[in-house]
């Protein structure tokens, strides 16, 4: 609610295309939606389609809280099939310390795209976005006379 009324409030200043304002702000905000939830499917089928797992270690570990539930940013260093070395950053709902080890697969024709093997951050972000796409859908086809 609270961002609505900030949207409201920015609009406000233009009162004159008020209207125009807020379908402008709506169609990029439901286009950002879909782009993001496209990414996040198109890295989840990388990963099923390319992705080979291996052993990686564990450099570094940021952990927060998002709503009363611990997520943290993993930085991990990983050697592929062709021994190259790769450091990337992971999110996850999991809590590691580091210098330990852990499985993961990556992409071998892209290696710094990367997930923790059986992590299911990305696939609950993608089931979010997805229906929220759905449901922004739905009710655009159902109240589209009153806009």
């Amino acid at each position: 609610m609270l961002i609505i009324n900030a949207i409201d409030s920015i609009i406000n200043l233009y009162n004159p295309y008020k209207c125009i304002m807020k379908k402008i702000l709506a169609f990029i905000t439901y286009i950002g939606l879909i782009i993001y939830t496209l990414n996040a499917a198109y890295f989840d089928h990388r990963l099923k389609v390319n992705g080979i797992e291996t052993t990686a270690i564990i450099k570094n570990v940021h952990n927060y809280k998002v709503k009363n539930q611990d997520e943290a940013v993993v930085t991990v260093q990983f050697t592929d099939r062709l021994n190259k070395t790769y450091v990337t950053k992971m999110t996850t709902h999991n809590s590691y310390s580091p210098d330990s080890t852990i499985q993961i697969i990556y992409d071998k024709n892209k290696p710094q795209v990367a997930d923790i093997v059986g992590n299911r951050y990305y696939k609950d972000e993608l089931t979010i976005l997805f229906w929220g796409v759905m449901l922004i859908t739905i009710a655009l086809c159902i109240f589209r006379p009153q806009l």
